[in-house]
């Protein structure tokens, strides 16, 4: 399939949300192209943030990927090239998985990193701070909205697919000194981490072609029921629901659970928090106590045989990489 390209525009300032987006439409056959093929791209302008001259170029491909079940569909990266270039004129490829943590498609990087963007409640822009060293070392960087379309958080094995499949389309992007055996590194924080870290455990297995060099996991949550019950009731206790919103979006027997033991005010903070950017969840359901929203303890809902199996699917470290990897977990980090 030909990719549709568009060069040297920008978007209007009035950007739409990656949910109204067309440039995100799904083609009818997608499951017929190859993982990581690009669909189409553009160029766009990125967020002069922190008083940054990027003197950088910038483009969004939609490519085929997978969900956690391997079902085709579309996923977007941002790629952003350095005007130096590092080594001897040759690219290196830095894969940085931001930490959405949200299901909102506004805090999707794609959208939240655009110049205007209205995404002052997302952590994508203020970790571009990070992107910006690797592009003053002359690193290109791919940015993926690893949570795909469905902004499903928590979810085992896609943000892989998608983080790999998003370097395939980099690495596939031509006439930009990109090429098959670019060497790449992987990083990310928090949720960002997470998805890095099941980058890492299915590349030798989905993406062996890639020259993946090692990977930095920050902070990645490898058992999500214990951060449940840990982080529930303090002030990050918008966290937990967000991932409970994300990953009812995925997985139907949580939808199901929720439907018999959720109260109506309880299911109505997971609509509203679905539609909330990061910081302002975790501002608005800062102290919640989920079980005030349950007719059972949140302890007895994560001991259901279902809940158990899904808890099991979702954990980290069922797979062994073959990168090297450093993990690292802030000590003051609940």
């Amino acid at each position: 399939m030909t990719a549709d390209v568009h060069r040297g525009q920008y978007e209007p300032v009035d950007l739409l949300l990656p949910s109204r987006d067309p440039f995100y439409d799904e083609p009818a056959d997608v499951a017929a192209l190859g993982p990581g093929e690009i669909i189409r791209c553009r160029q766009v302008e990125l967020k002069d943030h922190w008083a940054s001259q990027h003197r950088t170029d910038a483009w969004q491909l939609l490519y085929r990927s997978s969900d956690l079940r391997g079902v085709a569909g579309v996923a977007a990266t941002t790629v952003v090239l350095p005007r130096r270039r590092a080594g001897a004129g040759h690219f290196q490829l830095l894969s940085f998985q931001c930490a959405i943590d949200a299901v909102t498609s506004q805090s999707f990087p794609s959208y939240a990193l655009r110049k205007g963007a209205r995404s002052g409640h997302t952590i994508a822009p203020f970790e571009f701070l990070v992107v910006r060293r690797a592009l003053a070392k002359g690193w290109a960087v791919s940015i993926p909205d690893h949570e795909g379309m469905l902004g499903a958080w928590g979810a085992p094995r896609e943000p892989g697919y998608r983080t790999l499949d998003g370097i395939r389309a980099a690495l596939a992007f031509t006439d930009h000194g990109l090429s098959h055996d670019t060497p790449v590194g992987l990083w990310g924080y928090s949720g960002g981490g997470m998805a890095t870290s099941w980058a890492a455990e299915m590349a030798p297995e989905y993406a062996p072609e890639l020259r993946l060099v090692g990977a930095v996991l920050g902070s990645p949550v490898g058992d999500m029921a214990s951060a449940l019950l840990r982080l529930n009731g303090t002030l990050h206790a918008g966290l937990p629901v967000m991932v409970i919103a994300g990953l009812s979006r995925v997985y139907p027997q949580l939808d199901e659970v929720i439907r018999q033991h959720a109260t109506e005010s309880g299911r109505r903070h997971l609509d509203e928090i679905a539609e909330m950017p990061t910081l302002h969840a975790v501002r608005r359901f800062r102290n919640h106590d989920i079980d005030r929203y349950l007719d059972i303890p949140l302890a007895d809902v994560l001991a259901q045989r279902e809940i158990v199996e899904m808890m099991t699917d979702v954990q980290l470290g069922m797979g062994r990489p073959e990168i090297p990897l450093l993990v690292v977990q802030s000590v003051r980090d609940p």
